[in-house]
């Protein structure tokens, strides 16, 4: 009987996990950085838009990674987790962080705020590359439109020229001539020794063209390519500053909170002193009363 009542008494692990995540309606500091650990884990930026494994499904997988932690305390969908982490971006980039600290401790805002600047350097740092590596390819779709259209002028220049030897040979055959026409037509032709050995072919006319964007696109990615590796270092370079920053921040907190504790350790120990020279003082008085 004493062992039902104690297996009736022990809630089971649904029961702790609804009484745990009955504790709080609206997320706490401590939740905010539970969400935070698993958004820097899980990354949903590089999830594939518009796909049954992309972003709602990373963040149906956070509801569960934060479910599972002890200190999370409110009970949230994917939905829900999703929209708290696009507000919490949005107050950040406002810096409107401030605002946000009602409650919590002060290891929980800046672990909140490390956290938020490296999601958000990532986060430009992906949309840099996703940027580039746009331009790149309308950069190669361009050069292949483009070269599409100027084969295809060169084909029809090339049927035009063919067009216009066959009517040439036709006119020619036909005794249509007279004398100084056909030597007009003998010096059209190419003479020996100049520098039109003979007819351009198409193939070759081609070979250039293709010689030619590939050296665009080459140069073209290239151009892409380094103006992404000064973004990458740029963006490397404001994540230092903004690490320095912290730190810098963390080191003042640091001072100003021995120099907290060193001021009210001189004050103890001045009212320490004052208490001893009044109980000096008084027994000082008690003797010379005694004496008399």
């Amino acid at each position: 009987m004493v062992d039902a009542f104690i297996n009736e008494s022990i809630p089971s692990s649904a029961e702790k996990k609804q009484l745990r995540h009955a504790i709080r309606k609206k997320f706490a500091a401590v939740d905010v950085v539970v969400l935070l650990r698993a958004v820097n884990a899980f990354r949903p930026w590089r999830a594939p838009v518009g796909t049954s494994n992309g972003i709602m499904k990373v963040f149906e997988d956070f509801a569960f990674q934060c479910g599972a932690d002890p200190d999370f305390g409110v009970d949230k969908a994917g939905v829900a987790l999703r929209t708290r982490f696009g507000t919490l971006m949005k107050e950040f980039k406002r810096d409107q962080c401030r605002s946000m600290r009602k409650s919590g401790t002060v290891e929980q805002y800046e672990e909140r705020d490390r956290l938020l600047v490296d999601i958000t350097t990532q986060v430009d740092d992906w949309n840099a590359k996703v940027a580039a590596d746009n331009k790149v390819k309308e950069a190669k779709q361009l050069a292949i439109e483009n070269s599409g259209d100027l084969m295809r002028r060169l084909a029809m220049n090339e049927i035009d020229e063919d067009d216009t030897n066959t009517e040439d040979d036709d006119i020619s055959t036909d005794g249509k001539y007279t004398q100084a026409q056909q030597k007009l037509g003998k010096k059209r032709l190419t003479r020996p020794g100049s520098a039109q050995k003979g007819k351009i072919t198409k193939r070759e006319r081609l070979a250039v063209v293709m010689d030619a964007l590939t050296e665009s696109l080459k140069s073209a990615s290239g151009e892409d390519n380094s103006k992404y590796e000064y973004k990458t270092q740029r963006l490397a370079f404001e994540k230092e500053q903004a690490e320095l920053q912290l730190k810098h921040k963390a080191e003042e907190a640091k001072r100003r909170r021995k120099h907290e504790l060193e001021l009210e350790d001189r004050r103890r120990k001045a009212d320490e002193e004052s208490e001893k020279r009044m109980f000096d003082f008084f027994r000082t008085m008690l003797n010379q009363t005694n004496s008399k």
